[in-house]
């Protein structure tokens, strides 16, 4: 560390109490804080150095070091430790193999601020001593407002359930609009899922931060309230069976159900079945009005909450934007919208928030919606 040039250096193993001491009480205490901020140390850090063989360990290629536990990009903690400018440790002046670990490191930093899939699909691949650390692991990454304490004893599904509770908005919609299945319990997926089911595209967020309508002012204890469009009524057809390649499938969206008038392409980018028949639809609002890109096929609840079946887009641009120009010319303006707020419940699937009524088109509303807890 010296020769690299730095003054101080901070070493987890050094600078947490590990186990085994003295006080292991203590120890217990301090991690409930100290684990899980672990990231933030990362994150202003102005050079990380990553030992990828290994701590201490010289750079090596072998393929038993790659696939060993120990590798750097296997471990669900080094997931954390993405630095815009990396620096490899144990360095052995193989300049080819430097430039391969180098281009692997640089590879990973989208992961910050982006897709919350793309943390998730890193996360697949490595390992942890304790199941629930690589939630922890994951608590800088997916910008959340606040952090869960760490419980090393803790269940991975109450960890994960914790961690979606306070993680940022953006990640949010992401499990709404882009999770081609409902959640165990709820709308977003369970840790199982993400886990162990293949996740939607990486790199494809439903919405980057400038574009969902977040509503921060209003935002509960425990839920997070968007605006969208809701179509009370439409006929979902073409996408009951999935495709033998494992392809995109094409299907029809027919908003009044004669077949014929305000028919729009949909397609899906999973094979999860969607039978054909009638459904409420909650579309993704955006500041570009023209982007009415993903939405959520469900049913709707007699409480007025909507239950989430799966997932589908408008097919290529023409069509989102047909459909978008179909709800500016059709809908009225704020102005002439009436607010019906309606009692956020304790529930398992979506809530609706609050309906905004539209005269003279009362199969689509414009609405404000939260994700309640489970």
């Amino acid at each position: 560390m010296l020769n690299l040039g730095a003054e101080y250096a901070w070493l987890d193993v050094l600078c947490l109490r590990q186990k085994g001491g003295l006080r292991e009480d203590l120890r217990e205490e301090e991690w409930k804080v100290n684990v899980p901020t672990i990231g933030s140390v990362y994150g202003d850090a102005k050079k990380v150095v990553c030992y990828l063989s290994g701590l201490g360990r010289p750079l090596s290629s072998d393929a038993d070091n790659l696939e060993s536990d120990r590798c750097w990009f296997k471990r669900a903690w080094t997931l954390q430790e993405i630095s815009r400018d990396p620096i490899i440790g144990r360095d052995t002046g193989d300049e080819q193999l430097r430039a391969k670990f180098k281009g692997q490191l640089l590879s990973l930093q989208d992961i910050r601020g982006g897709n919350v899939y793309d943390v998730l699909s890193e996360m697949q691949k490595r390992v942890s001593t304790h199941p629930v650390d690589k939630i922890a692991g994951m608590a800088y990454l997916m910008g959340s407002e606040s952090i869960p304490a760490y419980y090393g004893k803790q269940s991975e599904e109450d960890a994960w359930i914790a961690l979606i509770d306070v993680t940022a908005n953006w990640c949010q919609p992401d499990f709404l609009f882009l999770h081609p299945k409902p959640g165990t319990k709820s709308w977003r997926p369970s840790w199982k899922q993400v886990m162990t089911e293949k996740l939607p595209l990486k790199g494809k967020p439903a919405w980057g931060s400038s574009w969902i309508k977040q509503l921060g002012m209003e935002k509960a204890k425990t839920s997070s309230f968007n605006d969208g469009y809701i179509i009370e009524s439409a006929l979902v057809r073409g996408l009951s069976e999935g495709n033998p390649q494992g392809q995109e499938r094409h299907g029809k969206l027919v908003e009044d159900n004669t077949g014929t008038h305000h028919t729009f392409k949909i397609v899906t980018h999973h094979q999860y079945p969607i039978p054909d028949g009638l459904y409420t639809l909650l579309g993704a609002d955006s500041k570009d009005f023209r982007v009415l890109l993903h939405w959520v096929v469900g049913r709707r609840l007699p409480d007025r909450r909507l239950m989430k079946l799966s997932v589908f887009q408008m097919y290529e641009d023409t069509e989102f934007a047909r459909l978008s120009l179909y709800f500016e010319h059709d809908l009225p303006k704020y102005s002439h919208i009436t607010i019906q707020r309606v009692s956020i419940l304790q529930v398992l699937q979506l809530s609706l928030y609050a309906t905004f009524t539209t005269p003279g088109t009362p199969n689509i509303w414009r609405i404000r919606y939260a994700a309640s807890p489970l």
